[in-house]
């Protein structure tokens, strides 16, 4: 009677098509990144400062992304934000066909956790601002899932300002995993993320808000719209929202490209080439030693199998 396993969640399947499992990896790692932010968020807004500030706000968003790339670090390499992804395909480590679907996931995946911030504090947003959601004013809730400027803030300002931020994240994160240049660990690298981003909310976070991920920022001033707080999401600021988008993708086209002709480019390959060519040395002869094992399990087992024949 055959002894029957255990029940493993691992056992439910497991899906070998790589195009799924990126996006599956983006949707989870930047629902992780958001909930974070909006939550945070949340609790600085509806306390008046009182559970969170500006610093907490930062602090969050910090672990949010460590925890996030830690997540899907091995599997889709846990981008959480469309500029990053730019930044893998400008660099090549990430092929431009997949970079639609990257996105696409990353929107969905900060439009749930923006979903799922509202089910945990609609009641006491409803308490803060008596049931009636407001953009302006001292019961104001929309800034909790997406960004506006300071008043009279031009336009030209706060391109800049978001510019430098986003292109600060995008560019400090390329010479990061740069195995030329700094030769971070892996494993610590997402450490080193909460740094950086707490580093770039606190230096460029207070005129604009600092929307550099534009999931997180998009998707939140969707689902805004969506739950009542109206079209002024969009038009609140002369239509602020396209700023951030295009400042985005010129910080990081501008900042990724600096890094890469000024040094990155310029940089010795010789010792990356000689760990790649020791590992697939290592891995032949693995390979060797498991070929020889395997035809020495196969003659003794054929030699068992005369002796038992054989016998009397």
């Amino acid at each position: 009677m055959a002894e029957m396993k255990a029940f493993t969640l691992y056992r439910l399947g497991r899906i070998k098509n790589k195009w799924i499992t990126d996006g599956l990896s983006e949707i989870m790692s930047t629902f992780m990144l958001a909930l974070f932010v909006y939550a945070s968020g949340a609790q600085d807004v509806l306390t008046r400062g009182a559970a969170s500030s500006p610093t907490g706000r930062a602090l969050a968003a910090g672990v949010g992304l460590m925890l996030a790339v830690y997540c899907g670090f091995n599997a889709s390499g846990a981008c959480v934000n469309p500029c990053i992804a730019l930044m893998f395909c400008l660099t090549g480590k990430l092929q431009w066909k997949r970079y639609p679907v990257y996105v696409i996931c990353e929107f969905t995946g900060a439009f749930l956790a923006a979903c799922f911030t509202y089910g945990i504090y609609s009641e006491s947003i409803s308490n803060f601002d008596g049931g009636t959601r407001q953009m302006y004013g001292e019961n104001a809730t929309a800034q909790i899932f997406t960004s506006f400027p300071r008043d009279n803030l031009s336009k030209r300002t706060g391109f800049f300002d978001i510019f430098t931020g986003c292109g600060l994240l995008t560019g400090t994160t390329c010479m990061l995993i740069d195995p030329n240049n700094a030769k971070t660990a892996s494993g610590v690298i997402p450490l080193s993320l909460v740094f950086l981003l707490y580093g770039i909310l606190m230096s460029f976070g207070w005129q604009t808000g600092a929307p550099i991920n534009l999931t997180i920022d998009f998707s939140g001033r969707f689902f805004a719209y969506c739950a009542g707080y109206g079209s002024e999401v969009f038009s609140r600021g002369d239509y602020w929202f396209w700023v951030p988008p295009v400042a985005c993708v010129c910080g990081t086209l501008a900042f990724v490209s600096t890094y890469q002709l000024m040094i990155g480019n310029h940089l010795p390959m010789e010792e990356v080439s000689r760990e790649k060519n020791r590992e697939s040395l290592d891995g032949y002869s693995n390979e060797i030693m498991k070929n020889h094992f395997t035809s020495q399990d196969s003659v003794n087992t054929d030699v068992a199998n005369v002796m038992e024949s054989t016998k009397i």
